[in-house]
Formats: structure tokens, C-alpha cells, sequence
């Protein structure tokens, strides 16, 4: 199993959110910096599409640590 570190204490805003989540995740320079395009950079993480820095085995769940999503919410309460 590989496991990338997303270090949530870097995130505090959308902005921090997006930087932190395509620099570590590995999302293509045309990532559209929404929670649309996050979630399509990881919706399909076991094909090499080019969307990601690494691909997932097949049949293999990829995990959102909760710290991650939990960032996203806290940020959504914000606004």
C-alpha cells in the first residue's frame, strides 16, 4: 500500500486547499482548482489517465484521509 502524506496543517483556506492537494496528489497543470476537479482527478485513481502522480492497483480502494476532507468542510464553513 502506498500512502501519500498531505500535510493538513498547511491548508487554512481554498487556496492553501488546492496548492497543498494538486502539489501532493500529483493533479495535471490543468487542474481546475474546485471541488469538481478534485474530485475528478481522484475519481478513477486505479486508471493511468494522467490524472494524478500515481495510479492505484485495480479493485483497490483509494482512502481520503479525514483530516483532508475534514480541511474542506472546515473551509466550507467559512464562507
Amino acid at each position: 500500500m502506498s500512502i501519500v502524506d498531505v500535510p493538513t496543517s498547511q491548508i487554512g483556506d481554498w487556496d492553501t486547499f488546492h496548492d497543498t492537494s494538486a502539489q501532493r496528489l500529483g493533479f495535471p497543470a490543468c487542474y481546475g482548482r474546485n471541488m469538481s476537479a478534485w474530485i475528478d482527478c481522484l475519481t478513477y485513481a486505479d486508471q493511468d489517465d494522467g490524472m494524478r502522480a500515481m495510479t492505484a492497483l485495480p479493485g483497490v480502494r483509494v482512502a481520503v484521509p479525514a483530516a483532508l476532507t475534514g480541511a474542506a468542510t472546515a473551509i466550507a464553513a467559512m464562507w
